[in-house]
Parts: structure tokens; C-alpha cells; sequence
């Protein structure tokens, strides 16, 4: 028996018919929202991505500053250091000069205290020899 193929309608290919169609539309519905939801998640994802970025950007110039801010102060410190050896310096030089002069003025304190035993012993003798006839 061949088959014979007509345009007949009969509500077979109506129903076949009407299914296909309605899987179609139910599929181009639900790619419709998966693509929507996708997209919905890409901007966001992009939002990161930009709000992360603005954040490094600034974390990198505040990094910066603080390297700024380290080299100057290292600076400073080097010529800190430098004023405090030469302050140092003068210091041991003032110190080694009073050390001296204590020094010197021991050596000028005993040598008033002998010549004042010598006029002492002057003053005695003159006295002693003035008392005694000749």
C-alpha cells in the first residue's frame, strides 16, 4: 500500500501542529529570560570589575603617598643623624676643653696656695729678723 500525502487538515496535524508552535515559544520564552538573567549577571559582574578597579587605583595612589611620605622621612632622619654626629662632636670637643681647663685651673689653684706658703714664710721671716737685733 503506498502512501498518499494530502493538505488535508485533520486534528491530528492541527494538535501536532499547535505542539510544535507552542514548544517553540516556550523555548524562545525561557532562552529570552536565560539571556536576560545572563545579562542581568554580566553588567553586574562588570560593576565588580570597575568598583574593584576604582578601589586598587586608589589603593595604588595611597601606596604612592606613603612612599613619598617614607622616602622624605627617611630624608629627614639621614639629616637628623647627620646634625647629631656634628653636635656630638662638639660636644666631646667642649667636654676634652673643660676637662682641660678643670685641669689647668687645679694646677693655678696650687700653685696660689704655694705662693701664698711662700709669702707665709716671707712674712715670718721678716718678722722674725726685725725682732732680733743685729
Amino acid at each position: 500500500m503506498p502512501i498518499s500525502f494530502t493538505w488535508d487538515i485533520n486534528p491530528v496535524a492541527l494538535l501536532a501542529l499547535a505542539g510544535g508552535a507552542v514548544t517553540v515559544v516556550a523555548f524562545w520564552i525561557r532562552a529570552s529570560d536565560v539571556a536576560a538573567r545572563a545579562n542581568a549577571l554580566a553588567e553586574a559582574a562588570e560593576k565588580e570589575v570597575r568598583e574593584t578597579r576604582r578601589i586598587a587605583d586608589d589603593a595604588c595612589r595611597v601606596a604612592k603617598r606613603a612612599l613619598d611620605c617614607a622616602e622624605k622621612a627617611h630624608e629627614k632622619l639621614t639629616y637628623v643623624q647627620a646634625q647629631f654626629a656634628a653636635y656630638r662632636e662638639t660636644q666631646a670637643g667642649q667636654l676634652v676643653s673643660r676637662e682641660v681647663l678643670r685641669e689647668a685651673e687645679s694646677r693655678l689653684g696650687a700653685a696660689i696656695d704655694r705662693l701664698g706658703d711662700r709669702l707665709d714664710s716671707l712674712v715670718k721671716e721678716l718678722v722674725v729678723n726685725r725682732r732680733e737685733p743685729k
